[in-house]
């Protein structure tokens, strides 16, 4: 923040002497006042007032004792009287303008600097008084220009210098600032406020690490500065470097235990770090700090879905979250992600929840959105734009990427609209795919669709619905003639401004599903590519063949397995005797805990669950060669972790459930003739571990041949998928060129 010159209120100069009896009053007072004994000083200058009420160095001498015991008003009045005797009198009028200025009166305060200046030009202080009040009025331009004649008078006025460099933070104007700071820091190195304000400026030019040193400087000069270690953790976070970025949480938090922004972003940091019950404390501090705080509530609901088995507690605080923010779009997403995991949920009410999304998003829009321009030429050359967050290491990423390859790039241009604002290794890769990357994180809904409007976009592709980092509310405003979805999110968007969804015949077979999408479903004969692991390690025999029992596993998100999936899964385990199961990704002992205690109430010893915290790729694919079968979860399967299962020679055993997220498995094992694998009913689910527990030779052949059968399979090929994609794309377009409504429709090669 801005400061005010320390001599906040100066002294008059010193009034020639004289004879009489009050230039000799006059004179002690003075001597009085300026030795710091207000007191006495105070009353031989209303001694003086009360022969002569006209004294004029009485009057502004007085009123500045009053300034120096903070009686602010009673200062202006005084300095009024004063200046109605004296009105040019400088002292008088900056010191006039410092009790406006504490007072806020700031439009009067201006006033009286003003005069000042005009009165005395050379009076740095006063400029930069001057410059505090047009500060607060947030007059930052003519805040600076007051600044800069301060600093013209005096060079070396590092409060000057230093207030300046706010004013320019104020004004966005970062690098500029950045150079002010440098300069007040040279002229006065021991202050802490501009090495902190310094790495606020840093921090908006995204240079985290000098942020960083700027904030540690901060906080060696002012050890208890809470606001420097919130921000430095704020900007180790930004480098990923949570585990330092939490160390500076931790120390704000015991420097202020009550401090709800130290307490947010500590979650947040605990959230990246998989910490999830000590994140869920940390969200509900804030809660109970500040119980409007609708980011925290979203949060530690995400924290709760992502600790396991906490699932109603999860949606509570999604819930809570909308009712403090109903325009809150992000929230919704996640409450509807999170009720694509319910098993109580029928298909009906989860449509139902999802349209409402759809007609709550729309009435916050105009109804007509201005007409598409696109040449209405039926085999051109088509802009394709995709919009996604997860243009990195994702599994969306490894879905979109051989695709992307194989794209005919004489008949389709490839536009991507990256919603996150990291890159990585993955990120570089794809970067080299399409024809245009634009980053568009820091978009506004607004500008975005304009964007795409401008580029000319054919068809907008949607790759995440309502996973995080979704644009939807982009696709409301129909910046493309025709709109689709895709890979990134198994159940409807909701949206009316979405046309179609790309989906896949073995997924969801025709007619079977099409009631639960707003959606046209557009079945492809396959619908992705997995892009297997580089440097998968090799296949090992079946280990119940050397063990003494079969080992199940599960790899999926611990908030795909909820209360049922634990039932069935311990059905499994009872009806196979000297089984056990291996959990991945399970690292908090209190998770441990919580699914022992569950397994054990349905008949499992707590001897028969191995759990695993999470671990690097290669680490993760050879905790394959231990296990036997993996179980899938529902009523949201697994996907990736069941792909990356068949790379390594481990088929799932998957419930075909009556909705899209239930079907993964089906497609997946489908597409190498694993049907066997495949369970219409728990009993059925049951009945295979049972079978495959019994019969391990032909297991172990089945092991060792799929890779073979992924190899083989054409429908799992990039040149095939893409084809069909390409063939689905067209037909729409050829369709919006008609005039045609987007209607259901099967692609066949």
């Amino acid at each position: 923040m801005p400061k005010q010159d320390h001599q906040d209120f100066s002294t008059s100069e010193l009034p020639g002497r004289s004879a009489s009896d009050q230039a000799t009053q006059l004179q002690r007072a003075l001597a009085l006042h300026q030795q710091g004994h207000l007191a006495e000083a105070e009353a031989l200058y209303k001694k003086i007032l009360i022969a002569n009420p006209a004294h004029f160095d009485a009057l502004q001498l007085l009123a500045t004792i009053a300034g120096q015991q903070n009686r602010l008003s009673d200062a202006v009045v005084l300095f009024d009287r004063a200046l109605n005797i004296n009105p040019r009198h400088p002292a008088s009028l900056n010191n006039c303008g410092n009790a406006l200025q504490m007072l806020k009166r700031y439009e009067e305060a201006l006033l009286s600097y003003d005069k000042a200046v005009a009165v005395q030009p050379d009076n740095a202080d006063t400029w930069c008084n001057r410059g505090v009040v047009l500060q607060a009025l947030k007059r930052y331009e003519d805040a600076v220009a007051s600044y800069e004649r301060a600093i013209a008078l005096r060079p070396n006025y590092a409060l000057a210098y230093n207030n300046r460099s706010f004013s320019l933070l104020e004004l966005k104007r970062y690098e500029e600032a950045v150079l002010s700071y440098d300069k007040t820091i040279k002229l006065n190195a021991n202050y802490s406020e501009p090495h902190y304000n310094r790495g606020n400026a840093l921090l908006a030019l995204k240079r985290y690490e000098e942020a960083v040193l700027s904030f540690e400087k901060a906080v060696k000069i002012k050890p208890d500065y809470v606001t420097a270690y919130n921000k430095s953790g704020f900007a180790l976070f930004e480098l990923k470097r949570f585990n330092e970025a939490l160390s500076r949480y931790d120390k704000s938090i015991a420097l202020n235990p009550n401090d709800p922004n130290s307490l947010y972003n500590h979650g947040n940091t605990l959230l990246e770090l998989r910490r999830y019950e000590e994140a869920v404390w940390s969200y509900e501090r804030v809660i109970k700090l500040k119980p409007d705080h609708a980011e925290a509530y979203t949060n530690c609901g995400s924290a709760l879905l992502k600790s396991g088995l906490r699932s109603a507690e999860a949606e509570a605080c999604f819930r809570q979250t909308l009712l403090l923010k109903p325009d809150c779009n992000q929230t919704y997403s996640n409450l509807l992600f999170f009720l694509t995991h319910d098993a109580n949920l029928t298909p009906e009410a989860l449509f139902h929840e999802h349209m409402e999304f759809g007609e709550r998003l729309d009435a916050h829009l105009d109804e007509t959105q201005p007409a598409h321009n696109n040449a209405k030429i039926a085999d051109r050359r088509l802009t394709i734009g995709f919009v996604s967050g997860d243009f990195r290491s994702h599994p969306v990423a490894f879905l979109i990427e051989p695709v992307w390859q194989m794209f005919d790039c004489e008949k389709f241009k490839l536009i991507a609209y990256s919603n996150y604002d990291r890159e990585d290794h993955v990120t570089e890769r794809l970067r080299e795919k399409v024809h245009l990357w634009r980053q568009v994180f820091r978009m506004s809904d607004l500008s975005l669709a304009e964007q795409i409007r401008a580029d000319e976009v054919d068809i907008l592709i949607d790759l995440s619905g309502h996973t995080g980092l979704n644009r939807l509310p982009v696709f409301a405003l129909k910046p493309a003639p025709v709109q689709v979805s895709c890979i990134g999110y198994p159940a409807t968007t909701g949206l009316k401004a979405i046309d179609y969804r790309l989906t896949d015949i073995h997924c969801a077979p025709v007619g079977l599903l099409d009631w639960q999408f707003s959606e046209k479903l557009v079945y492809l004969p396959s619908s992705n590519v997995f892009h297997t692991y580089n440097e998968s390690p090799e296949l090992n025999p079946l280990p119940a063949l050397t063990s003494n029992g079969f080992t199940f596993g599960s790899f999926n998100r611990l908030c795909k397995i909820g209360d049922s999936v634990i039932e069935l899964w311990s059905r499994v385990l009872n009806a196979v005797p000297a089984s056990r199961l291996l959990l991945g990704d399970v690292t908090e002992k209190t998770q441990q805990e919580r699914f022992t205690t569950i397994f054990e109430q349905h008949g499992v010893a707590r001897d028969r669950l191995l759990f695993y915290p999470r671990v690097p790729m290669d680490d993760y694919l050879k905790l394959h060669h231990n296990i036997d079968l993996l179980l899938d979860t529902f009523p949201y399967s697994g996907g990736t972790t069941t792909n990356h299962g068949l790379s390594m020679g481990v088929p799932t055993i998957t419930l075909a459930g009556q909705t899209l997220p239930s079907r993964h498995g089906v497609t997946i094992l489908g597409r190498v003739g694993l049907e066997r694998f495949v369970a219409e009913t728990m009993e059925e689910f049951v009945e295979i571990a049972v079978y495959w527990s019994a019969h391990l030779d032909e297991l172990n052949e089945i092991r060792s041949g799929i890779r073979d059968r992924i190899t083989n399979s054409r429908t799992r090929s990039p040149e095939f998928v893409t084809r069909a994609t390409e063939s689905a794309l067209r037909q729409m377009w050829q369709r919006w060129c008609a005039g045609m409504q987007p209607e259901s429709f099967e692609v066949h090669l």
